[in-house]
């Protein structure tokens, strides 16, 4: 299920062409939305006493975060598997290294065969 929280954030990245995840859509307060949580696998919750705690899906989104910094490129990707998203960040003269976020949708292992492109 958390891993389904940043499939949203490749989703945005490369459907929406969004530029940048703001933390703040990471966090929920669940008494605040009508009908219920609309994102069971956000990586924070706050509780209504100012308490919060660090969800699962944190530890995912921050991946992402370390993977893709500012003015980092968003690289092509494809996959041949429906069940594994890959989201691929290119340096564009930055300081920071290409990185390559492999996210398995499934519930079962897979095995993958990474080929990188230049």
């Amino acid at each position: 299920m958390d891993v389904f929280f940043v499939n949203e954030i490749r989703n945005h990245i490369y459907s929406a062409k969004v530029n940048a995840v703001i933390p703040w859509a990471c966090i929920q307060r669940p008494s605040q939305w009508v009908g219920g949580d609309p994102n069971p696998g956000t990586a924070f919750r706050v509780n209504d006493s100012g308490s919060f705690r660090v969800e699962p899906g944190y530890y995912f989104y921050q991946q992402v975060c370390r993977a893709g910094q500012p003015m980092m490129s968003v690289c092509r990707v494809m996959s041949n598997d429906s069940e594994v998203g890959l989201i691929g960040f290119g340096s564009n003269g930055t300081k920071h290294p290409d990185a390559l976020v492999a996210l398995n949708l499934s519930d079962q292992s897979k095995d993958l065969d990474i080929e990188v492109l230049t």
